[in-house]
């Protein structure tokens, strides 16, 4: 299965705690493929990759939408939603497959 994420997928598309984990093991070694992240991470945070949800829009912006408006029929009820946090699991595989984001995570949690 493939999925097309956009250029810079890694630092767009991770939770604050994969971003954590990478910065830190780049600082203590070197990677075993320089051109795929995912790779030098442990199972466990595959999981937290693909399950937590996180911000893809800094919350910032969403107070500024609702500062800037001076009515409720100024704001856009879609551009709000898309402040919504989601996992990767919610934005670009669950569309593909069908298969509970829950139960996979079950049976990822079984296999550690």
């Amino acid at each position: 299965m493939i999925t097309n994420v956009g250029i810079n997928w890694e630092t767009e598309t991770s939770p604050q705690e994969i971003k954590l984990i990478t910065a830190n093991s780049k600082k203590t070694r070197p990677r075993q493929a320089p051109n795929n992240f995912l790779y030098d991470i442990d199972f466990i945070h595959l999981s937290d990759f693909l399950f937590k949800a996180y911000y893809k829009h800094g919350i910032e912006g969403l107070f500024e939408k609702i500062k800037k408006a001076k009515t409720f029929e100024e704001l856009n009820l879609d551009e709000l939603k898309n402040f919504i946090p989601k996992s990767n699991w919610q934005r670009y595989f669950s569309v593909l497959v069908d298969y509970e984001d829950t139960q996979l995570q079950k049976k990822m949690g079984r296999t550690l």
